[in-house]
């Protein structure tokens, strides 16, 4: 279900993140684990650079950490690199996410239980069973 959000009247932030791959076959892999993620709001993969995209994402204040360990240590989710922007508050003022009702795992197929950060410091993504509330 797409849902309308008002950036400016809700926690989140707007988030471009570059990832480079090893290889264009991988780049779509990603795309496909990632399309259904509720923090989603576009991917766009380069057409001059295959083994490129560019990913929006609105993310809450408290969960910024997720894309900028990434950056840290691209090799957890196999990148070569990762560079991460949180975008200047304004423009666009919504944007439309993905939310699916919380059941079973996330749609990127991550193991929440088996995370040694769930609970610590991430509250399981919002379209699982194991979210944890805001």
């Amino acid at each position: 279900m797409k849902k309308c959000v008002n950036l400016a009247e809700s926690e989140l932030r707007l988030v471009a993140a570059e990832v480079v791959e090893e290889s264009a076959d991988r780049v779509v892999r990603t795309l496909e684990a990632m399309r259904e993620c509720p923090h989603v709001v576009a991917f766009l993969p380069s057409r001059d650079a295959p083994e490129c995209f560019l990913g929006l994402y609105a993310l809450p204040e408290d969960k910024l950490w997720w894309l900028e360990m990434l950056v840290d240590d691209p090799s957890l989710i196999k990148a070569e690199s990762v560079k991460v922007w949180v975008l200047a508050p304004g423009v666009p003022e919504e944007v439309w996410l993905d939310v699916k009702p919380a059941e079973g795992k996330p749609p990127c197929g991550s193991e929440c239980a088996n995370c040694p950060l769930y609970r610590e410091k991430c509250r399981g993504c919002p379209s699982s069973g194991y979210f944890l509330g805001a």
